[in-house]
């Protein structure tokens, strides 16, 4: 059962020297993140989920250098200091209102396993450099409004798991990349792997290379512009349970 504690959370916690988990998730604490939490050197998970938040994530948070997790809810803007945080192994924004564009140094972050920025209002193009990471797998930018291509390095490094892209306004082919589903050495649970780009406005044909990625259990390429055959290739994806093409 979750507490019920309340009011802002106070600047004093930032005078604790040895923590390493700060969890106040599942509570109602309300306002503004303090900048002192910045200042807690031994930080190595900081959670605030689920509780209603506001105002911006603090820039004095770039400075936990051991931070590995990292969850917000209700903040309203991504500091361009998060790209200081190269400890870090799991990042979850999703559905918390944030809005603009993902600032670039998010590249930077070359511990990364999981990015969970889905449901907000994130705009413009995915840095280009994003997917460079030798650690990510697993991606979630659905549901917000992105446009442009996506990079072509996103799922080059045969790490990915998991990449979703749902409901954007992306453009252009659709990568080939997208094959690389080997994963080796993965630190997170589970085998399921998917790919889902679907509600977008991608082109061109499908990648006969997608049949490769012998692991893959869902496909969904639906709702894009699409054009030619199905290639025969998909045939060999033995693990799939969804293929979506409407």
């Amino acid at each position: 059962m979750p507490n019920y504690l309340g009011g802002p959370i106070h600047a004093g916690l930032g005078n604790l020297t040895k923590p390493q988990d700060l969890v106040l998730s599942f509570n109602h604490f309300t306002g503004s993140i303090p900048e002192e939490l910045g200042f807690i050197p031994s930080l190595e998970k900081l959670e605030f989920s689920l509780n209603p938040l506001s105002g911006s994530i603090p820039n004095s948070l770039g400075k936990l250098r051991m931070l590995q997790t990292l969850g917000f809810s209700h903040c309203v803007a991504l500091a361009p200091e998060i790209g200081n945080l190269r400890s870090l192994m799991y990042l979850a924004l999703g559905d918390i209102g944030l809005q603009g564009s993902l600032p670039g140094t998010i590249s930077h972050l070359q511990g990364l396993n999981v990015l969970h920025i889905s449901q907000n209002n994130f705009s413009g193009e995915i840095p280009a450099d994003f997917g460079q990471n030798n650690q990510l797998e697993c991606v979630n930018f659905a549901f917000n409004n992105y446009s442009g291509t996506l990079p072509s390095g996103i799922c080059s490094k045969n790490k990915l798991r998991n990449f979703d892209v749902t409901t954007n306004s992306c453009k252009g082919p659709l990568l080939r990349s997208l094959r690389n589903c080997t994963r080796k050495h993965s630190q997170l649970p589970g085998r399921h792997e998917e790919r889902d780009v679907s509600r977008n406005q991608l082109g061109g044909t499908i990648p006969l290379s997608l049949g490769n990625c012998s692991s893959l259990v869902v496909l969904d390429l639906s709702n894009n512009n699409l054009l030619g055959d199905i290639p025969w290739s998909l045939g060999h994806l033995d693990n799939l349970q969804t293929l979506h093409f409407e």
